[in-house]
């Protein structure tokens, strides 16, 4: 039996393929095992093309796989807390996606049965561990500026509002 992290991927989108899937490739002690999506093809070929060897479309499936640890949940937000809820009550590890639920009383909920079951929640914050994020931190921590009492930032998106899975038919 391997000692590494077996991890299963909930969703197969943009950012499981620009963020997650780069890094879960490189982090040792933990292999990536599944890729769920309910597009079967397009989990499919991300897993043949990453060496991933199985593909689920339903995460009830994924969840009742006996070889993981563990899942990241990379889904459409409004996702997330059910999709947290069915990993811990399956008894696995979950990084999920920020937001972890659309409401206050949600995040509650999955952290109660985290504790209930005694496994770990951590929000995925991608821009943390960004090499400039961390040096724009030791930089104010270095107190150059002085006293920090506040920061305003934005980010601007330059695609087509009409762009995107949000605005395909079911």
């Amino acid at each position: 039996m391997s000692s590494d992290i077996r991890l299963g991927l909930v969703g197969a989108g943009a950012i499981a393929q620009l963020a997650h899937l780069p890094v879960l490739s490189r982090i040792r002690g933990a292999q990536l095992v599944a890729i769920c999506d309910n597009d079967g093809p397009k989990a499919g070929a991300l897993a043949q093309r990453l060496g991933v060897p199985d593909v689920f479309t339903d995460i009830d499936e994924l969840l009742d796989f006996d070889e993981l640890d563990a899942v990241v949940i990379a889904t459409p937000n409004h996702l997330h807390e059910p999709h947290a809820m069915r990993a811990l009550k399956s008894r696995v590890h979950v990084l999920c996606e920020r937001p972890l639920s659309l409401t206050t009383s949600g995040v509650q909920r999955i952290l109660t049965e985290a504790a209930k079951v005694d496994r770990k929640v951590v929000v995925g914050n991608n821009h943390r561990f960004r090499s400039d994020v961390q040096q724009l931190n030791r930089f104010l921590q270095g107190g150059e500026l002085g006293r920090l009492i506040g920061i305003r930032s934005g980010q601007y998106q330059f695609r087509s509002a009409q762009q995107g899975w949000r605005f395909s038919k079911a």
